[in-house]
């Protein structure tokens, strides 16, 4: 986790035109992917997509993660649970 944020600090540095909410809203978008982009290589030894939808909410981001092998089961029901609208 501390790889990427210094891998996200180097490549997107702070400046006047970001502040600390959008530096905060954007690790809190790249860092729960990226954890399980993690634990899919090194426990399947499998790469998977990290972006899942332009209308997914972190939640359904993770959980699309979590759950990559078997996309099925994220049901409407789970969907409209994870949902903030």
């Amino acid at each position: 986790m501390r790889t990427i944020v210094s891998v996200l600090g180097t490549l997107e540095p702070e400046n006047e035109k970001r502040d600390a909410q959008e530096i905060a809203i954007r690790l809190t978008a790249v860092l729960g992917p990226a954890l399980l982009y993690w634990y899919h290589f090194t426990k399947f030894d499998m790469r998977i997509k990290a972006y899942t939808g332009p209308n997914d909410t972190v939640a359904q981001n993770f959980m699309k993660h979590l759950f990559y092998w078997k996309m099925s089961d994220l049901t409407p029901k789970m969907n409209y649970m994870l949902s903030t609208s």
